[in-house]
């Protein structure tokens, strides 16, 4: 996998990382603005798919046999938490120090018991396991866990049929799961309901990752038909 930075997909991050910022802030302190700062979460998860996609078409690990396929996914898992996962731990750490302890006086047994409870959240896996015990959530955290998650689901299509799937499988699917969003709830931004086998925020995460990864092939042939035509 490739990789190459590219300074433009980089400042977005940064602008669009800010309005989700601002977002949280807004919520929590009502000031009126950057009410729809959430949308930068949209462009995180397009992101992450139009990358991947572009790092496997730039590579060879399209089409992998059957036996690999498990192996490089979580390959790439790994190589993904692993770039966030000491930020998170610190979160954690300082919500269960801040808060729990100089705040709220919080016993130790009790702490114990929310660190116990709150494996979930420490693994990565409460977007499709439990939302009810939020010992350790903190604001924003859904959006990392349902990443993993949509990646675990998406990935290892992307390496055993990279051009069905990005070519066929992806775009009905991200119509599917937006069509059912915008149907059942009005909005993308459903991330805490219970669907009956995960929670909204890993619906919303595959549709844009796997949109996505379609769309780097989508740019792509339109560069190529464009570069034709010159």
């Amino acid at each position: 996998m490739t990789g190459k930075r590219n300074g433009e997909i980089d400042v977005l991050r940064l602008l669009f990382a800010m309005a989700v910022l601002l977002h949280h802030f807004n919520s929590t302190f009502e000031f009126g603005s950057f009410k729809n700062g959430y949308i930068g979460v949209e462009y995180f998860y397009i992101v992450t798919g139009f990358l991947t996609s572009r790092s496997l078409a730039a590579g060879t690990e399209t089409d992998v046999p059957l036996e690999k396929v498990g192996e490089k996914t979580w390959q790439l898992i790994l190589k993904k938490v692993k770039s966030f996962y000491r930020y998170y731990l610190a979160v954690i750490l300082l919500q269960i120090v801040v808060l729990d302890t100089l705040i709220r006086h919080t016993s130790v047994f009790k702490t114990a018991y929310n660190i116990l409870a709150g494996i979930p959240t420490i693994t990565l896996t409460f977007m499709g396991i439990d939302m009810k015990t939020r010992s350790l959530y903190v604001s924003g955290m859904w959006y990392l866990s349902a990443m993993v998650i949509a990646l675990f689901l998406l990935y290892p299509l992307m390496l055993r049929y990279y051009s069905f799937s990005v070519s066929w499988i992806f775009p009905v699917l991200t119509l599917f799961l937006f069509g059912y969003m915008f149907h059942g709830h009005g909005t993308l931004s459903c991330w805490d309901t219970w669907e009956g086998a995960v929670y909204g925020g890993v619906l919303r995460a595959v549709a844009e990752i796997a949109f996505g990864a379609s769309l780097y092939v989508f740019t792509k042939r339109l560069t190529e038909v464009h570069a034709k035509v010159l």
